[in-house]
């Protein structure tokens, strides 16, 4: 089994490099509302600047899996900017990045943030997630990306009923535009609903699981991960991309909230069981590292299980088992 290594947004190791600047929506006030669009394009291509940056020096330490940050274009999604063509006004930027991924054939996505709900009761919520959903999609067609750039979610709350609130997300996926549909994965939570539930829905909907492996050990309510992980994988069956899943250890095991909280590296004995049982289903798998440590923690990983037997490098960041 071919397997590839990523990291989040940010570089420990490349510095001057955040493609995160930002201004609250107290500061942006302080100026003229004529100015508030030129200054939020300032940032934006400084953070698009940086994104490129970043992108090649994955490229020159050979990490080919790659997630954006989705505070690219600060406050895009604000009223107090609504009709700013942000992605019309950056093209050129944003086509630069989508030139550089397609040409070194990497895999990027987004994780938008957990306030996007399509499973609110509330439709204010439900619509207000697909806005910023669509902020997303304009940034993956401003940079020319195809369907195989995701947008992983949660499932959202589970509003004292679980099923229900399963069912309602099934209900609203039809106020989800179609572009949009396409790109979405789910992936389980640490709290809520569970790998078996989120796996429920990803099979009602057609789309792509990302399991986390961190959030199953947190919440699994006793199901074995063996039992559905051949099914898991087979989500990705149509989507043209190997399955991805998510690793990270514990802060602490001291309460459940540092049993839940990301420590600032990865374990190996935390990754290592589970390639082996996922071996049995594919020959190829991507794994997210989610540590505080970001790059630092992908390069600690990859040198940890080098000191295993069974594991042969075929570059920087990827290696057969």
């Amino acid at each position: 089994m071919l397997v590839r290594l990523g990291y989040v947004a940010l570089s420990l190791e490349l510095k001057n490099s955040s493609p995160n600047k930002t201004i609250t929506w107290t500061n942006l006030q302080k100026i003229d509302p004529k100015f508030y669009v030129s200054r939020l394009t300032i940032l934006s291509k400084e953070n698009l600047r940086n994104q490129l940056r970043l992108l090649r020096y994955n490229l020159g330490e050979e990490i080919m899996l790659y997630r954006f940050t989705s505070k690219l274009i600060p406050l895009a999604t604000h009223d107090a900017v609504a009709g700013w063509d942000f992605a019309g006004d950056l093209a050129e930027d944003f086509e630069q990045i989508g030139e550089f991924v397609k040409k070194n054939r990497m895999r990027v996505g987004f994780h938008p943030d957990h306030f996007v709900n399509l499973n609110s009761p509330k439709d204010d919520i439900v619509e207000k997630s697909i806005q910023d959903l669509t902020y997303h999609l304009q940034q993956s067609q401003a940079m020319g990306l195809d369907e195989t750039m995701k947008f992983n979610i949660h499932m959202g709350g589970a509003y004292k009923d679980k099923k229900d609130s399963i069912k309602r997300l099934i209900d609203n996926w039809t106020r989800v535009p179609a572009d949009i549909q396409r790109r979405i994965t789910f992936e389980n939570d640490d709290k809520t609903f569970t790998a078996a539930e989120t796996l429920e829905a990803c099979q009602a909907l057609g789309t792509p699981m990302v399991l986390d492996i961190h959030h199953h050990r947190c919440n699994h309510e006793h199901h074995d991960l063996s039992s559905i992980l051949e099914d898991i994988f087979a989500t990705w069956k149509d989507s043209g991309l190997p399955p991805k899943i998510h690793v990270s250890s514990p802060k602490g095991t001291e309460s459940a909230a540092a049993m839940r909280s990301h420590a600032d590296f990865v374990d190996v004995h935390d990754l290592l069981p589970f390639l082996q049982l996922a071996k049995r289903h594919t020959d190829a798998l991507d794994v997210m590292v989610e540590a505080k440590n970001k790059d630092q923690a992908l390069k600690k990983l990859m040198k940890d299980l080098m000191n295993e037997n069974q594991v042969q490098p075929r570059s920087e960041a990827s290696f057969e088992l």
